[in-house]
């Protein structure tokens, strides 16, 4: 009988055994009370890659500072996988990091040149998939100063060119007294879209005992030539303003000309031994067919002009928008060509 009974235990662990190796082996579920089965799949899983972006200096970047300091990037997981990754920048810089979280990386750039292209490799993981990606920028062309000095009886007088725009040039007059200075002109030199006319000429003139010339610069076809519209004698320092309301001379003409048109002024300053001068030019608002200075070009432009055509009124160069030298019927004609 103990026998039997010792056959009938081991008869049963093994049909356990074979029941749980089956569930082992299956992913098919048996219910034995309702006579059912559920079948259970395992999750599919998909790694996205990791990628950059808000690189700084941006790609193909021209004029970057050589003191820009620092290359930085921004990486980002969609997963929230931790990446691993290098910077190096054309062998000059190079940093690394380990298992990180989303965020910027940083390269410290310590030893840029000028007028160089640097090349930055980005090279980043997070673990299931590699990015490789490549950028560059160039730095500013230097700015480096030229001088050239002479002597011209008590003055010494130096002239400097600006490298990277050698249309950039300057002379800057000094005394033996050294008191003598022009600074802060208004308009200032290349201002562009200065309103017309300029609210004021002036400028802040340093010294004792000075005499002061303000020139305007005629530059319509009947003259081409400076011509003095206010001065100054027995000055000391201080801002010497021209009211513009006075008129600026434009051919015969005593009103600010054109609109979206260059003109030049002089500043000329004496204190009875040595003279300074300074020249500036500058741009102003509005379009050169808008003659009545309305803000648009309307058939009042058109009237007017006419009305001061050749053999009609004493010429007015602010009228002649053709710049031809006289008032003739295609300046009529432009100027309702280019209308509103």
């Amino acid at each position: 009988m103990k026998n039997k009974i010792i056959i009938l235990v081991l008869c049963i662990l093994f049909v356990f055994n074979l029941f749980v190796l089956s569930i082992s082996a299956s992913t098919e579920w048996h219910n034995s009370t309702f006579g059912g089965s559920v079948t259970v799949e395992e999750p599919s899983w998909e790694n996205t890659c990791p990628s950059s972006s808000s690189e700084s200096p941006s790609n193909k970047t021209i004029n970057v500072s050589i003191n820009v300091g620092y290359w930085n990037v921004t990486i980002n997981d969609a997963d929230g996988n931790a990446t691993s990754g290098t910077i190096n920048c054309s062998g000059i810089a190079n940093m690394s990091w380990s298992s990180q979280a989303n965020g910027t990386r940083s390269l410290t750039l310590q030893t840029l040149s000028y007028n160089t292209n640097y090349t930055v490799w980005l090279n980043f993981t997070d673990g299931h998939c590699d990015v490789n990606e490549t950028y560059w920028f160039i730095t500013e062309a230097e700015q480096t100063i030229k001088w050239e000095s002479s002597t011209f009886g008590a003055d010494v007088i130096v002239k400097g060119y600006q490298s990277g725009d050698w249309s950039d040039w300057w002379y800057l007059n000094y005394t033996t007294q050294g008191e003598m200075e022009i600074r802060n002109p208004y308009p200032a030199n290349q201002s562009l879209t200065v309103e017309r006319p300029p609210t004021n000429i002036s400028a802040y003139v340093n010294g004792t005992s000075l005499s002061i010339y303000y020139y305007f610069y005629n530059n319509t076809p009947t003259t081409s030539s400076w011509s003095l519209i206010t001065s100054w004698t027995g000055q000391s320092s201080g801002r010497f303003e021209y009211d513009t309301s006075n008129g600026i001379p434009s051919g015969t003409d005593t009103r600010f000309a054109w609109g979206n048109t260059q003109y030049q002024w002089s500043i000329n300053v004496t204190n009875g031994t040595t003279w300074i001068n300074h020249s500036y030019w500058f741009n102003t608002s509005g379009s050169r067919y808008d003659v009545t200075n309305s803000g648009d070009v309307v058939s009042g432009d058109v009237s007017i002009c006419w009305a001061n055509r050749q053999g009609q009124a004493t010429y007015n160069g602010i009228y002649d928008v053709t710049n031809s030298g006289d008032i003739v019927s295609g300046d009529v004609s432009a100027i309702w060509a280019n209308r509103s």
